[in-house]
């Protein structure tokens, strides 16, 4: 089963609902059980003039014949340090573990608020420098204005189950998506909370760690759904130790949270919605959600890609350069291309909103080792 991307209508037509219908299709090498659909929906945030904000639905592929409502999971990502970096977020960076979530039973929204990507409006969260009357939580407040207003609208897309919903975020997103608790959005069953935190600026550097402390003992008094926070030892915005006050303030005030504290993920212990760190907490997610009754599958579901068969021409076979193809073949981050030049060399690349910009990269990556070069795949198409 070959799933469908839907691109949404460019920014600023002029439509008649809230949410941009789907105007064409594309290929997309996925997941066999998920259908994903790039959107374009309006919201009016804070009550500024409607906006169109960008998100990336990740769901159930169910019965055509027959409209499925699934419980909505809004997925909030982190903020970059570096300010040119805002407009460079892609709803892609979490396509593994929306494509997770899918499986379980769930309707995933990546969210990209405004201010980042290609969403409309300035970017509101604080940027004014640390100092001793630093609130966090205020500066917080664009960031629970574009989730609140978000799940109102995405709640009536015609596969969403409005009465049923669990905010997830990462690091700024895991602070954002608890702070939006805190102002009990309709139907919130849970949150899960991934690295979160706030006022990291640098390396084990966090603007004001006491006062953020007590942030979250005050989010812990108005957060009333079961919380999953899930920390890695390798964490350098937010250290565990710095992370289990987090957690124990909340907790003291009357938050219902359940703590994991997993060793070292990858190389940054920040980025928990990567691929790679997917193993290191599926099992915690999965007993949080059945201990709680919330939607989850039988048993994990094994995440096959689409097969891609191995050129017929002649290709550099060594272990390392063999690895580096089955990497693009079961990598879920897509779009995604992949590449060979003249000695038979893999090169690919992944993250990209649209097929062809991946196909684009990877040529010009490829040709920079001063070889042809030849496009193989762009997703798991092999290109003719």
């Amino acid at each position: 089963m070959v799933a469908r991307y839907f691109l949404a209508l460019a920014l600023g037509t002029a439509l008649s609902s809230s949410l941009a219908s789907p105007a064409a299709a594309a290929d997309l090498g996925t997941v066999e059980g998920v259908r994903r659909e790039a959107i374009y929906f309006q919201a009016a945030p804070g009550g500024v003039a409607p906006l169109w904000l960008e998100a990336l639905v990740t769901r159930p592929d169910g019965p055509r014949e027959q409209q499925v409502r699934y419980p909505l999971a809004l997925l909030s990502h982190g903020t970059p340090r570096p300010e040119d970096d805002r407009r460079r977020t892609s709803p892609l960076f979490s396509t593994a573990t929306a494509i997770e979530f899918a499986l379980r039973g769930w309707t995933v929204v990546t969210l990209i608020p405004r201010g980042y990507g290609l969403s409309q409006g300035e970017f509101l969260e604080s940027t004014e420098p640390c100092n001793a009357q630093t609130d966090h939580r205020a500066r917080a407040s664009a960031a629970v204005q574009d989730i609140t207003e978000a799940t109102k609208v995405l709640s009536e897309l015609p596969y969403v189950d409005g009465s049923k919903l669990m905010l997830m975020g990462v690091s700024t997103g895991g602070f954002g998506s608890l702070a939006a608790a805190a102002e009990n959005p309709p139907g919130l069953q849970a949150v899960l909370n991934f690295g979160g935190g706030r006022g990291s600026t640098g390396p084990n550097t966090v603007c004001q760690p006491d006062r953020l402390v007590e942030t979250f003992g005050q989010l812990g008094a108005a957060v009333k759904v079961p919380t999953l926070w899930v920390y890695a030892e390798n964490d350098s915005f937010f250290a565990p130790a710095l992370a289990k006050r987090f957690v124990d303030a909340f907790g003291a005030n009357g938050g219902k949270a359940q703590f994991v504290a997993l060793p070292a993920v990858g190389r940054e212990g920040n980025a928990l919605f990567g691929a790679a760190a997917i193993d290191a907490w599926r099992s915690s997610v999965d007993q949080f959600l059945n201990e709680n009754r919330l939607a989850n599958w039988a048993q994990p579901v094994a995440i096959n890609p689409l097969p891609l068969a191995q050129p017929p021409f002649a290709w550099d076979k060594s272990k390392a350069n063999v690895e580096e193809f089955e990497c693009y073949r079961t990598s879920l981050a897509f779009e995604k291309a992949l590449a060979f030049n003249r000695d038979g060399k893999v090169f690919w690349r992944n993250g990209f909103r649209k097929p062809e910009d991946a196909a684009k990269s990877v040529m010009e990556q490829c040709q920079a080792s001063g070889t042809r070069c030849r496009l193989y795949a762009v997703n798991h198409t092999v290109v003719q």
